[in-house]
C-alpha cells in the first residue's frame, strides 16, 4: 500500500479493514474505556495499518499507550490540535495525517552528545509507539553534508512506514513546500505567508543556546562564594556531598487510584 493509500475516506475503508477494526475494538474494549475519545474507526485503523493488522501485537502496545495518556491526564486537558484533528476527521470523513518539516539549519555534529542522542532515539521510539501511522510526510530541509552519517544513527529506530515517508529536500525546498502545503500554511521564516508576530510563528527554534542566556557563576551576585568548595567528579565515579540543612522531598504518585508517598532525608 502506498503512503497516500494510508489515508482513505470512510467510503474507501475496505470490508477487511472494517472487520479488523471491529475485532480490535472488541478485544481492546477494556483499554479503550479508559480514554473514550480515542475509540474512533480512524484511530484504530492507524494501529492496524501501523502494525500490519496483527492484533496480538497491537493489544499490549495500545494498552501501554492508553495507560500513558491516562497517567498524563490527557483526557482531562483540552488540546486544541488533538481535538481539532479528530473533529476534522469526523467532519471530512477521511483519515488524516500530519505533514512534518524538520529544519536542520545550523545543525552540527557538536550537538550529537552520545547520552543526549540516546535520549533522542528513545524518544523517537516512544513517539512511534504512542502515535502509529500519524505522520503523513516528513520533509527534511537544510540538510548538512554529514546528514548520511546522522541518518544512519537514527534509521535503526525508525519503523518501515516512517522511513517510507521521509523526504530530503534540496535547495528548492521553499518552492516545494509552498506548492505542497500552501503558502498560507507556512510561516514567513520558511517562505510562506502565514500570519504571526514572529517570522517563525509559535515554533520554538532549536540550536545553540545564545551566550547571553548561558549560566555564568560570576553573574550570580547572590552567592557568598568565599565559603564555596570546588568538587571535581571524575568519569564513572561519585562524590558524596553532605548538606547542612535537612531536606525532605515528598513525591506523590498521581498515576492510578492509589497514592504513594516517598520521603527523602538529607543531613
Amino acid at each position: 500500500m502506498t503512503v497516500e493509500g494510508h489515508y482513505p475516506s470512510t467510503d474507501e475503508v475496505t470490508a477487511y479493514q472494517k472487520t479488523k477494526i471491529a475485532e480490535l475494538r472488541e478485544r481492546a474494549a477494556t483499554h479503550l474505556a479508559k480514554y473514550p475519545d480515542y475509540d474512533t474507526d480512524f484511530s484504530l485503523l492507524r494501529w492496524l495499518m501501523g502494525w500490519d493488522y496483527d492484533i496480538d501485537v497491537i493489544l499490549p502496545k495500545i494498552q501501554s499507550t492508553l495507560d500513558v495518556l491516562k497517567c498524563l491526564r490527557i483526557d482531562e486537558i483540552t488540546i486544541q490540535n488533538q481535538c481539532s484533528f479528530r473533529k476534522a476527521e469526523a467532519a471530512t470523513g477521511k483519515k488524516l495525517g500530519a505533514k512534518i518539516i524538520i529544519d536542520l539549519d545550523n545543525f552540527s555534529m557538536d550537538v550529537l552528545y552520545p547520552p543526549a542522542l540516546n535520549v533522542y532515539l528513545n524518544l523517537l521510539t516512544l513517539l512511534q509507539a504512542l502515535f502509529p501511522d500519524f505522520g503523513r510526510h516528513i520533509y527534511v530541509i537544510n540538510s548538512p553534508m554529514m546528514i548520511k552519517t546522522v541518518y544512519a544513527m537514527i534509521q535503526p529506530v525508525l519503523s518501515k512506514q516512517t522511513k517510507e515517508k521521509v523526504t530530503f529536500l534540496g535547495n528548492d525546498w521553499k518552492e516545494f513546500l509552498v506548492n505542497e502545503l500552501g503558502e498560507h500554511n507556512i510561516y514567513r521564516h520558511w517562505g510562506g505567508s502565514k500570519a504571526s508576530d514572529l517570522p517563525t510563528g509559535d515554533v520554538r527554534m532549536g540550536g545553540k543556546v545564545p551566550e547571553k542566556l548561558q549560566y555564568k557563576a560570576e553573574d550570580n551576585v547572590d552567592d557568598d562564594k568565599k565559603d564555596f568548595t570546588k568538587v571535581t567528579v571524575a568519569a564513572r565515579s561519585k562524590v558524596e556531598v553532605r548538606l547542612l540543612r535537612k531536606l525532605m522531598s515528598i513525591i506523590r504518585s498521581t498515576c492510578g487510584a492509589s497514592s504513594t508517598t516517598v520521603s527523602v532525608h538529607c543531613c
